[in-house]
């Protein structure tokens, strides 16, 4: 029995902390800010593109806010926000 709750207790750690991520993006996005240096860091996660297109990405998405938030909230679904402030 002490066994099963010790993994309990884990998945109950784990979903904890995936619904702070969550609770955090959406205060993020509810407060209607874009960072953008968390936005470079996950447009730079992004594999199999050169640094120029990555600029050009970055680029785009700072331009485009509604874009970016976009990105970031796909970002976060896939991969979970890694970086925090």
């Amino acid at each position: 029995m002490k066994r099963n709750r010790i993994y309990e207790d884990d998945g109950v750690e784990k979903l904890s902390k995936q619904i702070g991520d969550v609770a955090f993006a959406i205060h993020s996005l509810s407060k209607n800010q874009l960072d953008v240096n968390v936005l470079y860091i996950e447009v730079m996660k992004i594999k199999g593109f050169d640094e120029i297109t990555f600029g050009d990405a970055f680029d785009h998405l700072v331009q485009n806010k509604m874009l970016a938030k976009a990105f970031m909230a796909k970002a976060f679904t896939t991969t979970g926000l890694l970086t925090k402030r």
